[in-house]
């Protein structure tokens, strides 16, 4: 079996200011504790990097400050550090901090280490776990809501964006969904004509009890609000135009007179709620209001 043991890193937990720091110390402190180590059995795909790298501060306790160098995140390591031995080492890129006050819940190692394979957070920043208006997504997705053992399934959308499955495209008709697990078709995709830039996901989910194993994924409890309702079809609109699409910012406007569009407009690009310039943007969503003339 395998034998975990702590890595002693050179400075105090107040002396690391930034999350590289960490990586790149415990990187030098894991070569040294294991001098023989292959890195390249962390290289699943063959390109020269370690698939994904967890480290666990521990904190005895003491959970960090939110958005602090050993808060939960997943991040790209840009250094030169390596993993393994000479001649048998790969690059870090992708790696994961999870501390130990929040090990002990294995959805958020989950949570941060799918982000790894492409997953997306599914919660708006600064949610409060209360607040439903700003979990949209909720108990369907574990990049959305996760907690202890209740591990849930992630949405195909997600799975997608793993590269785990690919979402059919139905164009209406009658279409047969089956249950997680089963090898058949989980989850279908389908558009209207009210809107040519999204598209709609339809998709199975089948409720457990257990609170282990893969059946512990889905689960629903009576009461527990933290766990799926039951089982059916969950239907979920998905608008690519957000998707990878950085910060995002809002601006708004409010104009009068004859040229009160361009206006409200010109308003919402400079507005004093930007936190900086919209130079360079991409792609932008309107919302306009307005009398019917």
């Amino acid at each position: 079996g395998f034998r975990i043991r702590y890595l002693t890193l050179p400075r105090a937990r107040e002396g690391y200011a930034y999350a590289v720091n960490v990586v790149e110390d415990a990187l030098t402190a894991f070569n040294r504790a294991y001098p023989d180590f292959d890195g390249r059995s962390l290289d699943g795909d063959g390109d020269g990097y370690a698939d994904n790298v967890l480290i666990v501060p521990e904190v005895n306790g003491s959970a960090p400050v939110i958005d602090s160098p050993l808060w939960p995140h997943k991040a790209d390591y840009t250094g030169s550090g390596r993993i393994g031995a000479e001649g048998r080492a790969v690059r870090v890129g992708t790696y994961t901090m999870v501390d130990t006050s929040h090990g002990v819940s294995t959805g958020t190692i989950v949570h941060e280490t799918i982000h790894a394979f492409g997953a997306k957070d599914l919660y708006r920043a600064g949610a409060k776990t209360e607040d439903a208006a700003n979990r949209p997504v909720g108990v369907w997705d574990i990049m959305a809501e996760h907690a202890g053992s209740r591990l849930m399934r992630p949405l195909a959308i997600t799975r997608q964006d793993c590269g785990w499955t690919k979402l059919e495209e139905t164009g209406g008709g009658s279409v047969t969904l089956f249950a997680p697990g089963s090898g058949k078709r989980q989850a279908v995709k389908f558009k209207t004509d009210l809107n040519a830039s999204e598209y709609f996901v339809a998709e199975f989910r089948r409720a457990s009890d257990a609170a282990d194993g893969a059946a512990g994924l889905d689960m629903s409890v009576e009461g527990l609000p933290s766990t799926i309702g039951g089982s059916g079809l969950v239907v979920y609109r998905v608008n690519p135009v957000m998707k990878d699409a950085g910060t995002a910012m809002m601006g708004i406007g409010v104009a009068t007179g004859e040229n009160r569009a361009l206006d409200a407009a010109q308003q919402a690009t400079s507005s004093s709620l930007l936190e900086s310039s919209i130079a360079g943007a991409s792609r932008v969503l309107f919302s306009i209001a307005g009398g019917p003339d």
